[in-house]
């Protein structure tokens, strides 16, 4: 209580900009405006928008169920009493769930939409009522339900919308459609809309009270109902609570002086003249007194509760004042004594001033140094970028979920693909059929277990497959856990296609070896026959028939011989004319000679 009393006094309570019609919260510190209390004034009094929407749906409910079941208490409230419209009924239905949705401060799109929606209804149905007061025609509106019943319900008179009521309508609508609009002067409309609708409804309801028709007809028309006059007061309550923070609900909230004399006066002043006027007309109705003794009476007793009510208020606040008056000596106490405490520690404070600022010193000496550490660093960084820029090889790091975070020249070269594409995303030179193998690696590397030299294939931007050796190891972070990888790439297609070459080679010089052996040792066993063939050629006569096919045998195996010497043998025996003669007449002879030819290859 004391530090709510100390809040109140200290706070300054004038406006901060502009006057009465500034916002309600410019008119108190936040921390009263914030305090307990208050906000549990203010949820109450939600809690009070809440019911009045409940109760003005029920109360048009009841009444659409009056007229439906033919109950008269339902339609008017009390029997004898004029009925509520069933029209009526529905726009008391269509306005207490409009403010049943905007019961809460900022609500959704969808809420607020269908309120309002429900509101507008609300107020082109009053003006289409209302219409028919300046308008040469009459569309009937408040006909369109129970259109026999509402006929001559009322004396006989047609039951019709009151023009009063309507205008309750027209002005409940547009608050509810204004509930959250302020003008630049800092003025809400809907509250002064619904501080309208609430006085008419008063004004209304006392008059059913007191016994005046002045208070709640119109003229010749049919009078507003009792029910319709206490679910306006209602309605218009419920639109005051919805916004606790504006207007004088938010003031009724308060923990300052003006909220507790808001709260204290408020009600008394509102329902006493009201409670005391209507026992004088009672007292003067049943001759208890003539009019001047009610008056007196009524004077006297409003002045004596009035004054009583002020009185208490006023001791409540000097109480307050008195409260306020002991915390602030206590402060000036507790100042005093805080001003020799800081004496003391000043002093205190001066001798740990040298050694702090010794401490200041070793300390911008080590800042320094760390400065001097930290340029070397930064040049050990540039070198080492300019050591990758520059490397034949290519070099990319990688996050330990496998996107890239650097991408040097090399790289864009072998691969294709520019830093600026591939930084921030996935390794796109990874084969979809290698993605495994790929994973695998990259989970051991990561693990702490480098590699040199693992041969594999890798993607260029354009779809060519190449031979790669990759290498990669772990980056570390400061506490020692695995942040990233590098890889260094080098294109090994070069030189397995030259292997390729070599092994090749290599082959074809084994098999020329082979082929070489093998030829020698066919030689080998051609030149024998070769030289029994020359053996008879040279023991046979001239004519001699089997001097021809010796002849043959020779010539077969100077075609079978293989090397370079059988070629100069062919060259000089076909030089010699007599030889080729005689193998022509016998080839023309037998005819065979090329199948021979062939047979002795074989």
């Amino acid at each position: 209580m004391a530090s709510v009393v100390e809040a109140v006094a200290g706070a300054d309570w004038t406006p901060r900009d502009g006057g009465p019609g500034a916002h309600d919260e410019d008119w108190a510190p936040d921390d009263v405006v914030t305090s307990g209390g208050g906000a549990w004034r203010r949820d109450r009094i939600r809690l009070g928008a809440a019911a009045a929407s409940i109760a003005t749906a029920a109360v048009g409910a009841s009444v659409l169920a009056g007229w439906w079941f033919g109950n008269p208490v339902l339609k008017s409230g009390l029997p004898g009493r004029v009925a509520m419209n069933p029209v009526t009924a529905v726009a008391f239905l269509a306005a207490g769930l409009s403010l049943w949705l905007l019961r809460m401060e900022a609500p959704s799109r969808p809420r607020r939409v269908v309120a309002h929606l429900c509101a507008a209804s609300v107020v082109l149905l009053a003006l289409l009522c209302l219409s028919r007061l300046y308008t040469p025609w009459d569309l009937g509106l408040d006909r369109l339900l129970f259109p026999q019943r509402v006929i001559g319900a009322a004396d006989g008179l047609p039951n019709r919308i009151a023009p009063n009521t309507g205008l309750n309508f027209l002005l409940v609508g547009f608050a509810l459609l204004l509930l959250d609009y302020r003008t630049r002067r800092g003025w809400w409309p809907a509250h002064a809309l619904a501080t309208i609708v609430g006085v008419s409804a008063l004004g209304a309801v006392l008059g059913y009270a007191y016994g005046s028709r002045l208070l709640y007809g119109v003229g010749a028309f049919i009078p507003m109902a009792l029910n319709t006059a206490l679910t306006f007061l209602l309605l218009a309550a419920g639109v005051l609570c919805a916004r606790p923070t504006h207007g004088l609900p938010s003031l009724w909230s308060r923990s300052g002086p003006g909220g507790v004399l808001v709260r204290r006066l408020l009600p008394a002043a509102s329902a006493i003249p009201l409670v005391l006027g209507w026992l004088a007309l009672r007292g003067h109705a049943a001759g208890l007194y003539d009019t001047a003794g009610g008056v007196a009476v009524l004077v006297a007793a409003t002045t004596l509760i009035i004054g009583a009510l002020v009185w208490l208020s006023a001791v409540a606040l000097n109480q307050s004042d008195v409260t306020r008056a002991r915390a602030e000596r206590r402060i000036r106490e507790a100042n005093e004594e805080l001003e020799a405490r800081v004496a003391e520690r000043t002093a205190e404070l001066e001798r740990v001033n040298h050694v702090l600022r010794s401490q200041v010193q070793q300390r911008i000496r080590a800042e320094q140094a760390l400065r001097r550490t930290t340029a070397e660093l930064r040049a050990s960084v540039g070198e080492l970028r300019a050591l990758v820029e520059a490397s034949p090889l290519a070099i990319c790091t990688l996050t330990p979920d496998g996107c890239v975070r650097s991408w040097n020249r090399a790289a864009e070269e072998l691969f294709g693909w520019a830093a600026d594409e591939v930084i921030g995303a996935f390794l796109p030179n990874v084969p979809a059929d290698m993605l495994g193998e790929y994973e695998r690696l990259r989970e051991r590397v990561l693990a702490g277990n480098p590699f040199t030299g693992f041969e594999t294939r890798r993607v260029r931007k354009d779809g060519r497959l190449l031979d790669v050796s990759v290498s990669t190891a772990a980056l570390y972070d400061a506490e020692g856990a695995a942040c990233g990888l590098v890889a260094v790439y080098a294109d090994v297609g070069e030189r397995k296609t030259l292997e390729a070459q070599l092994r090749q080679s290599q082959k074809m010089e084994a098999i020329g070896r082979l082929a070489g052996g093998v030829a020698h040792d066919f030689n080998n066993i051609l030149t024998v026959i070769r030289a029994a063939a020359e053996f008879m050629l040279a023991d046979l006569e001239a004519d001699d028939a089997r001097r021809t096919d010796a002849a043959d045998i020779r010539d077969a195996a100077d075609r079978a011989s293989i090397g370079p010497h059988t070629r100069r043998r062919e060259s000089a025996r076909t030089s010699d004319p007599q030889p080729g003669g005689q193998r022509a007449g016998r080839d023309g002879r037998r005819g065979d000679s090329p199948d021979r030819d062939v047979q002795c290859r074989a």
